[in-house]
């Protein structure tokens, strides 16, 4: 795997000074770094095989943060720095005498190119993760899959800097979480400066149980034209014959993309395509990835 993206992980588990079993909230990257830097709070170091806690060295790719007990509530930023990959930060909360981190999760980076596939909510709605994966490894695209941010407690976005499950846009909360998340999205998609960016998304709706919606971002009416004749030939090829196609601007959509549109990434991208699957086509990831990428080969040919 090509990773273009530096991304601090967190520990999952709230972090008090009370508790003996930790010097600190953890924290970590995989590449070697230059720097660490908090806010607020203290950054130390705990390694084997001594486990004292000492200053944080250059280099260190493991720390822990920690803060005064008399600290009843506070947010702060830990930013790490790293050669050659740039910068990344993490937001941590204290509430109650106890520190969490912002929502944990990866963003997986492969490929390469200025043709971008990806799937924001690639956990959350259910298998698009995977049909992106294997789409990509037919197409050779650059994808982007973000896993583990969004969960029905905490409905982290991921393309836009807002949480919000089945809300309008405008019922969107938007939160430090949140915009850290998205940060962390934009920059990945953002290294390979799309000519043609693709999201890929899952809804349990109803009355979109045996349809495609396909929203838009800058494409001409006989592109889009183009692409529902491709979806709807392709579906026939590939057992899919029951799907519905509607194609926005030239059908009733439902699902517009409407807040991502407004104030996230699809608001930054064009040409932009925007799918959302039902959960009947998700069901066979690997059927629907074989589809997806017929579509797009032909759709995005120079």
């Amino acid at each position: 795997m090509l990773s273009l993206l530096l991304f601090l992980q967190a520990s999952t588990a709230p972090y008090s000074p009370a508790m003996s079993h930790s010097p600190g909230l953890k924290l970590w990257v995989e590449e070697p770094l230059a720097s660490w830097s908090a806010d607020v709070g203290t950054l130390v170091s705990w390694e084997a095989p001594s486990y004292k806690v000492e200053p944080v060295q250059k280099g260190a790719r493991t720390v822990y943060w920690s803060f005064d007990p008399a600290l009843a509530s506070t947010q702060a930023r830990v930013t790490v720095t790293a050669e050659g990959l740039g910068t990344a930060q993490r937001l941590i909360t204290v509430k109650d005498g106890f520190a969490t981190a912002c929502v944990p999760g990866t963003i997986e980076v492969t490929g390469r190119g200025r043709k971008v596939l990806a799937a924001p909510h690639g956990e959350f709605d259910e298998d698009t993760g995977r049909v992106v994966d294997l789409a990509c490894a037919t197409l050779r695209w650059a994808c982007v899959v973000a896993r583990g941010q969004r969960t029905k407690e905490h409905p982290v976005n991921v393309n836009r800097p807002t949480e919000g499950y089945g809300l309008k846009s405008d019922d969107e909360r938007r939160t430090p979480c949140a915009e850290d998340v998205y940060a962390a999205w934009s920059k990945a998609v953002g290294a390979f400066a799309p000519e043609l960016y693709v999201e890929v998304h899952g809804n349990l709706r109803t009355e979109l149980a045996g349809r495609l919606d396909v929203a838009l971002v800058g494409v001409k009416e006989e592109d889009a034209r183009r692409l529902k004749r491709l979806l709807e030939a392709e579906r026939e090829r590939h057992g899919l014959a029951w799907l519905e196609v509607r194609v926005e601007g030239l059908d009733a959509v439902k699902m517009k993309a409407g807040a991502s549109k407004k104030w996230g990434e699809l608001g930054k991208r064009s040409p932009a395509l925007h799918f959302e699957f039902p959960r009947r086509a998700r069901e066979d990831p690997e059927r629907t990835a074989r589809y997806l990428a017929a579509v797009l080969a032909v759709f995005a040919a120079d």
